[in-house]
């Protein structure tokens, strides 16, 4: 059996590996500080699985999960231009004969202790049947 989850994630991964250009991507387990590295905006993508149905009669699947993305930045304008950003390059780079992007919203919004601003986007992706 495929696990179509595992594929998500990869897929996902990979593309904004091999097309986000707009800033450095920090994938979660990675070291990374931002300091030290002298970088001001980056993108923290990961998949969460959620759920799979069977569609029909034929055992044809659904699954679905979310795509979070969090926008980090220097200043509010620069963290909700990001996102803008992030927005626009998964609804034009992400393959739409694989997966269907049903909605997506602003889950959390806010600055952590040392100032730097986020946004958290969060993306409901559907996996459709292959």
């Amino acid at each position: 059996m495929t696990s179509l989850f595992k594929e998500t994630k990869l897929y996902l991964d990979n593309l904004f590996q091999d097309s986000w250009c707009d800033t450095q991507i920090h994938y979660a387990g990675e070291e990374f500080n931002h300091k030290e590295l002298g970088i001001d905006k980056w993108v923290n993508p990961f998949y969460q699985p959620l759920s799979g149905r069977i569609k029909d009669y034929c055992g044809t699947t659904v699954n679905q999960g979310n795509l979070h993305v969090v926008c980090w930045a220097d200043t509010d304008v620069d963290a909700l231009e990001l996102a803008d950003n992030v927005i626009a390059f998964l609804n034009t780079n992400i393959d739409s004969t694989l997966y269907r992007i049903q909605n997506f919203e602003i889950a959390d919004h806010g600055w952590n202790e040392s100032n730097q601003v986020y946004v958290v986007i969060t993306f409901s992706i559907e996996v459709l049947a292959r």
